[in-house]
């Protein structure tokens, strides 16, 4: 056990796990978590699901302190850790998971309070008897949740059902989900009565409460003082997990076979080649060393595979098409392997198959070696190291909570930490080769494949013939592993740097922004340069051209454009493909991207201080060498294009019709037009040297400026960037021509338009839209929107909407647009309607108390803060462009509105509510299925 975990129990049963980690982790807060065992194993026939629509009711429902879904949205919301929210249900299991940045002994109270409340409370009892609150809080929230994916659900369980022989067992009945939905729609208001008062109990609970706590002693009080008092059931059912799970072990077939199955909903194409084992019951303790170093062999295994099986993709035309996705997953008594690719149009299922099999089979004759197995030690050790840093008080949660549930022991960070070291020293290549071959030998080896209605997969095996695949391969005379990438020693071999120095024609110190200097040389190009000593996040490095797609009035070659920069990267730069490059920036552990947008091009790289010089190599060579790979180019598009792209303003509202809400949204409330032009482009037959001279086109602009922020010496950089920036082939020629697109920059005020879709739902897109007056006008709706989020969404959950109604809020220097809507299974835009226009006439009217506005502001300052970060290489990049654009981007907003959020007033936040907020400036769209329209007819 932890040193210094504080482990009890109260006489009812009750545990409690309490630990102060104030020197391990100095700025976390509070994680608090209540474990139950009231998990879906223990629901009977008439029960079916109702152990995850329970949880509804104790989130939702009200307690005698009301409901702690309401308490968490409108008293805490701002003080908790997203990360830490854990609020689910599980096959043995529920919890209830909260976070908090703050801690103080006055919130803790009220949090065991809540706490209290939902481990058991008399008034749930009332509650589970009220069929009005049962099907308001219950009924139609798990619908909402679960309803909408039944049917696809019910593919995957019937690929997962098939996949396992079609066992006996009635679990494994694809059919289940449907069940559960009718089950939900009929249950009896005493089987979720009997539900809750057998298994919410004392002795089947625990309370998890770690992190900067004022004083253990003091929790472990209050933990007895508000949980003392839960009673047991008179009459305690008794149920067995082991039973449970012994009821589900499936007996195999210990065949080799093909699946299929036809997904008509997503639409999803995908090859899983599975071999699959029964295993003990989940409930065995892990408590042996030989126990957690069999689970590590596993992860390594993974790790190992999943390298060598995505190596064969490392080469243009592979005959694995996409990345490789490795898995073993235990699901109850058994454990998949699951090895899972992607599937595109004319995918030759044959060819993958073979290509796999092969592999696995080479694995078991010739293992891994220790070079790879050294590689997989180090990522596992780095990925325990991540989480350790990113999420270590979550480590220890569910640290505590299996020790809880499954008796596992509750080991320090410190503890796992140099537990996983001694471990990985135990474990060789041996070790590695002789779990993969255990794996390989295994009877049941299943390919299953999953289509949609319109795929065009070709060589899909028969039974019969994969049997014999399986077989040819295995008497094949195979050779070891020898397929590796080379990674480039120098992106540039010398002979093919620049030789002069270009220096800057002119530099100069940008005034107010501390050590940042302007570079300008001769070929156009601007850099700005902003050192930030002893940066922790290295060099981050952005450039940026007002030149985009929509700089072309050639409908091809705006098309082209939008992919250019893809194909381009698709390819390679220089003497090195992308798999070359892709080694190389992992080697060296170096980001660079590259994107077209319809307004601009940009492009991100970032590095370490010592690779500074690679990092600008690379910006050269695309620039100045990007490959033209005829084979990389085909390869691209046999993954990337489903279709010509053809948009027509004749076929604008024809189409419209079949698009979701979010697409109808983006083009007319903004006031934005699709392409007034016909673009159709047959990227199978197109020209690979007309795009690349779009591309060059764009990356030659004179308007080129780069950011360059980090720990760096700006003596050391200038001479680099002579010689890599000063040396760039730029050009002022570029004529932006009339733009393919047409854009109002006024957003439209007053639409009320409605479009009738094929899709089976409805929606609604409610938007306040206008002008911006002036800078803090921005920084009042910002405010605004913070404020009328909160209202609108706890007022829609008191309605029909469980996930509840999100404002949201864009704007710019000129104009501005606030956003509610959502798509919906039913017709509810009156509703949407209603809730918009109450919460936003309430804040109109009436000036907020201080309290409140005190904490609206705090809340926001902590965003403005987070955005402000100082030691951020990135966001100062970021800054430093917008500044340099005259764009009013949220880094610059952080800066600006930092200095006038203290000066806000209630007054300040109702004007702005009353002018930019007014009948006047609304617009509304509205999506209906086709039967609406046939019907109003």
């Amino acid at each position: 056990m932890d040193p210094d975990l504080r482990y009890g129990k109260l006489n009812n049963g009750f545990a409690y796990y309490i630990r102060k980690t104030k020197d391990v982790f100095p700025e976390d807060g509070v994680y608090i978590r209540l474990v139950g065992r009231a998990g879906a194993w223990l629901e009977t026939k008439d029960q079916q699901h109702l152990a995850h629509l329970m949880e509804h009711m104790n989130v939702l429902a009200p307690s005698s302190l009301g409901s702690f879904k309401y308490w968490y949205m409108n008293s805490i919301k701002h003080k908790v850790i997203t990360s830490a929210h854990r609020i689910s249900t599980g096959d043995d299991f529920v919890q209830y998971g909260i976070g908090l940045r703050e801690v103080e002994k006055g919130l803790l109270e009220d949090v065991f309070r809540r706490y209290r409340a939902l481990s058991f409370n008399e008034k749930m009892l009332f509650n589970l008897k009220d069929s009005d609150l049962v099907d308001e809080l219950g009924r139609r929230t798990i619908l909402e949740e679960i309803e909408p994916g039944s049917n696809y659900g019910t593919i995957l369980s019937g690929e997962k059902y098939h996949t396992l022989g079609e066992p006996e067992q009635k679990f494994y009945d694809p059919n289940n989900i449907l069940k559960s939905v009718s089950n939900i729609r009929t249950f009896k208001l005493k089987s979720l009565e009997k539900f809750y008062t057998d298994w919410y109990r004392p002795d089947m609970q625990a309370l998890i409460v770690i992190g900067d706590i004022p004083d253990v002693d003091w929790v472990e009080d209050r933990i007895k003082f508000y949980f003392s008092d839960l009673k047991l059931p008179k009459s305690s059912v008794q149920r067995s997990l082991s039973n449970w799970y012994d009821s589900l072990e499936v007996s195999l077939p210990g065949t080799n076979r093909i699946v299929l199955t036809k997904d008509s909903i997503k639409n999803n194409n995908l090859l899983a080649f599975n071999i699959i084992r029964s295993i003990l019951s989940p409930t065995e303790r892990m408590v042996t060393y030989e126990q957690y170093r069999e689970a590590l062999i596993a992860d390594l295994y993974l790790s190992v595979l999943g390298v060598r099986l995505n190596a064969l993709t490392r080469q243009y035309r592979s005959s694995i098409p996409s990345t490789v996705q490795v898995r073993i997953k235990n699901e109850l008594r058994v454990a998949f392997h699951r090895i899972s690719v992607p599937l595109f149009k004319d995918t030759d299922i044959r060819e993958i198959t073979n290509t796999l099999v092969r592999e696995m089979e080479r694995i078991k004759r010739f293992g891994f070696s220790n070079d790879e197995l050294l590689i997989a030690k180090d990522v596992v050790q780095k990925e325990r190291l991540k989480q350790m840093v990113y999420d270590g008080l979550g480590l220890l949660v569910d640290s505590y909570k299996d020790h809880f549930m499954k008796g596992v022991p509750a080991m320090s960070l410190d503890d796992q930490t140099e537990f996983v070291a001694k471990l990985l020293t135990d474990i060789e290549v041996p070790d590695i080769n002789a779990y993969a071959r255990s794996w390989w030998d295994e009877p049941n080896k299943v390919l299953s494949v999953t289509t949609s209605d319109k795929a065009s997969l070709k060589n899909i095996p028969t039974d019969l013939e994969f049997n014999e695949l399986l077989e040819s391969i295995h008497n094949e005379d195979l050779g070891p592993w020898d397929m590796p990438v080379s990674v480039p020693e120098k992106l540039l071999q010398n002979s093919k740097i620049p030789e002069q120095l270009t220096a800057a024609t002119a530099e100069e110190q940008i005034p107010n922004e501390g050590n940042a200097y302007r570079l300008k040389f001769s070929n156009g190009i601007s850099v700005i340069l902003k050192p930030l000593p002893n940066s922790k996040n290295g060099v981050a490095l952005k450039g940026y051209s007002a030149h985009g797609a929509s700089s072309f009035n050639n409908p091809s070659d705006y098309a082209r454009a939008t992919e250019a920069a893809n194909i381009i990267q698709y390819s390679g730069a220089g003497d090195w493909d992308k798999f070359q490059i892709n080694a190389y920036l992992k080697e060296y552990k170096i980001g660079f991207s590259m994107r077209i947008m319809n307004e601009s091009s940009t492009i991100n790289a970032s590095s370490s201080p010592d690779q500074i010089e690679a990092m600008l190599q690379l910006v050269y060579l695309y620039l100045t060498k990007p490959r033209k790979d005829a084979l990389a180019f085909m390869d691209w598009k046999t993954k990337h294009v489903k279709r010509p792209t053809v948009e027509t303003k004749k076929m604008k509202y024809k189409k419209i019709t079949d698009y979701p809400l979010w697409d109808l949204l983006g083009v007319e409330s903004p006031g934005k037009s699709f392409h007034l032009s016909p673009i159709s482009i047959d990227w199978k037959k197109d020209d690979l040297d007309a795009i690349h001279s779009v591309y060059q086109q764009l990356f030659s602009s004179d308007a080129m400026t780069f950011v360059i922020t980090g720990d760096f010496d700006v003596d050391k950089i200038r001479p680099l960037l002579s010689v890599y920036f000063g040396n760039l082939p730029m050009s002022s020629c570029f004529i932006k021509e009339q733009p393919i697109t047409e854009v109002i920059k006024r957003p439209i005020q007053g639409l009320d338009k409605t479009f009738f879709t094929s899709r089976d739902n409805y929606g609604i897109s409610y938007n306040y839209v206008g002008n911006l007056k002036t800078k803090k006008d921005g920084l009042l709706l910002e405010l605004l929107e913070r404020l009328l989020d909160k209202n609108i969404y706890s007022t829609s959950q008191k309605s029909e909407f469980y996930i509840g109604l999100f404002m949201n809020l864009s704007y710019n220097s000129d104009s501005y647009r606030f956003f509610v809507g959502d798509n919906y299974s039913n017709n509810r835009t009156m509703l949407v309607d209603s809730i918009v226009r109450s919460c936003v006439n309430d804040v109109k009217e009436n000036l907020l108390e201080e309290d409140q506005l005190n904490v609206l502001k705090q809340v926001y300052k902590q965003e403005l803060t987070a955005l402000k970060n100082e030691n951020n290489p990135s966001a100062w990049a970021e800054y430093l462009l917008e500044q340099e654009q005259d764009s009013f981007g949220k880094y610059s907003r952080a800066w600006e509105y930092s200095g006038m959020l203290d000066a806000v007033t209630s007054q300040d936040i109702r004007d702005a509510a009353r002018t930019y907020l007014s009948d006047d400036n609304i617009s509304i769209i509205k999506v209906f299925p086709k039967e609406e329209q046939i019907q109003s007819k």
